[in-house]
């Protein structure tokens, strides 16, 4: 990754909201993982966890839609600014039990409002029934990732594919071009 031009492009996505975030870096303490926070206004604090293959700026619409909230935009491990870390079905009982908690930790706060999607959203799920005291409300958008009987879309499993993990990353990006 690029990172300056993909600080640059993300910096353009938030000012095009009118809206200009705090950056901090917290480590999650059952993974040991540092991840990115996004953090703008003032208010309630309302954490967001994003689905695959996204980011947590997917969430800047929204958060300009929502004023009078302190916005806690959260890069999963592996995503965005955030360090990677491997969640694994032999982890991902563990680490979505606790993911929610350790944000709320690193950051400093009790309990917050959640709003998640897909992937973000089976975290959520898991952290709540884990400890549903750090849940003020949530908000699920959309059907969260690995529900019972829930498929894999067809483009995901050709993300899969040898060559197509081999062919992405060397495709030239809108940031390079």
């Amino acid at each position: 990754m690029n990172e300056p031009k993909y600080r640059e492009a993300e910096a353009k996505l938030w000012s095009a909201h009118g809206l200009s975030p705090t950056e901090r870096f917290v480590r999650l303490a059952t993974t040991g993982t540092k991840v990115r926070v996004q953090e703008v206004g003032e208010g309630e604090p309302v954490l967001y966890l994003h689905g695959g293959p996204n980011t947590g700026s997917t969430w800047v619409p929204m958060v300009r839609a929502m004023p009078g909230f302190r916005h806690l935009v959260v890069d999963r491990p592996g995503t965005g600014l955030s360090e990677p870390f491997a969640i694994r079905p032999s982890n991902l009982a563990e680490v979505g039990a606790r993911f929610v908690g350790d944000v709320l930790d690193g950051l400093g706060i009790e309990r917050a409002h959640v709003v998640a999607s897909s992937f973000g959203g089976h975290l959520a799920l898991r952290s709540a029934a884990h400890d549903s005291s750090r849940f003020a409300r949530m908000v699920q958008l959309g059907c969260p990732a690995l529900v019972p009987g829930d498929v894999t879309p067809a483009f995901m499993k050709a993300a899969a594919n040898p060559l197509a993990r081999w062919l992405v990353p060397r495709l030239t990006t809108s940031i390079e071009r």
